[in-house]
């Protein structure tokens, strides 16, 4: 008989960062929401984040504040939710998240 080794790497790791992949969101006057995009690190398993978007460097003249949950499923790294964006904007507004 002969002895063979096998070796498993173990590959579901539940260690993930989730993040914006971009921090600047511009909008005109005639948009009405912005799409902003939540990624995650790694696809395994369920996952989910709290958001809370609020006056900084744009308040609620030029938005409406809003909060939520993005929820990822097994196999999906990016997840979005939509801001309400004021008709109010005179000039290009930028959205900056932290």
């Amino acid at each position: 008989t002969s002895t063979e080794v096998l070796t498993i790497t173990d590959d579901d790791s539940t260690t993930a960062t989730i993040g914006f992949p971009t921090t600047t969101y511009s909008v005109t006057e005639a948009d009405t929401y912005v799409t902003v995009t939540v990624e995650r690190s790694t696809s395994f398993g369920n996952a989910s984040v709290h958001y809370d978007a609020s006056a900084g460097t744009a308040n609620s003249s030029d938005f409406d504040p809003t909060s939520g949950t993005v929820y990822f499923s097994s196999g999906f790294t990016t997840g979005t939710f939509l801001v309400h964006i004021k008709d109010c904007i005179e000039k290009p507004e930028r959205l900056l998240l932290d």
